[in-house]
């Protein structure tokens, strides 16, 4: 079996190694690399999720297992183009949410306010992160202002608690929907930008 490690190549006997060693090494190359671990390629199949288990099940037939990485600015136009969709899907969404708590608000009210904080919670780890590696981003420039939701959840925290629907209404409707719009259009600008630096290149 070889493991292609960008410029560098290690090869071992599919019969002696276990799964265990081999997983243990793949994360030691990944952790000296310059760049963030992505996935694997293993013979020819891209591999994104559950590596370990499927090194497992694989092991004594596999060939070669290659480790791909990519840059930081790679890994956030990633998470810019994930939260882009996820906001377009959210959107129609939110409408429903708030014309629900002006109306009628049941069990499917309180699942997509579920959902809402959910995606706030995760807009705020993206904001963290960016924060953290700001620095080190050379071409992605992005405020983490408009994934900061702090006031929106503890006015929402508030209505949830005194169950104020009406409330709840207004501040998706008023506050939530509006920074969803503005972080669309920002990641919107972000990932054209991007698309039009790749040509360039």
């Amino acid at each position: 079996m070889k493991l292609l490690i960008s410029d560098k190549e290690l090869y071992f006997d599919n019969v002696n190694i276990s799964s265990s060693t081999l997983i243990g090494k793949i994360l030691e190359e990944a952790e000296r690399h310059e760049q963030i671990f992505s996935h694997i390629i293993v013979d020819g199949i891209e591999v994104f999720e559950n590596i370990e288990e499927y090194i497992e099940d694989h092991l004594q037939t596999i060939n070669y297992i290659e480790l791909k990485f990519i840059t930081l600015d790679e890994l956030v136009m990633g998470i810019m183009q994930s939260t882009s969709e996820y906001v377009e899907r959210a959107l129609p969404e939110l409408r429903l949410l708030s014309e629900e708590c002006y109306q009628d608000p049941g069990a499917s009210t309180w699942g997509k306010l579920e959902q809402l904080m959910e995606g706030i919670q995760w807009f705020e780890q993206t904001a963290n992160f960016i924060l953290q590696n700001q620095e080190k981003l050379i071409q992605i420039q992005i405020d983490p202002k408009f994934f900061s939701f702090t006031n929106e959840v503890k006015i929402i925290s508030e209505a949830v608690e005194g169950k104020d629907f009406i409330l709840l209404g207004d501040i998706v409707q008023y506050e939530i929907i509006p920074k969803f719009d503005a972080l669309s259009d920002q990641i919107s600008t972000i990932i054209s930008k991007e698309v039009q630096a790749y040509d360039i290149n």
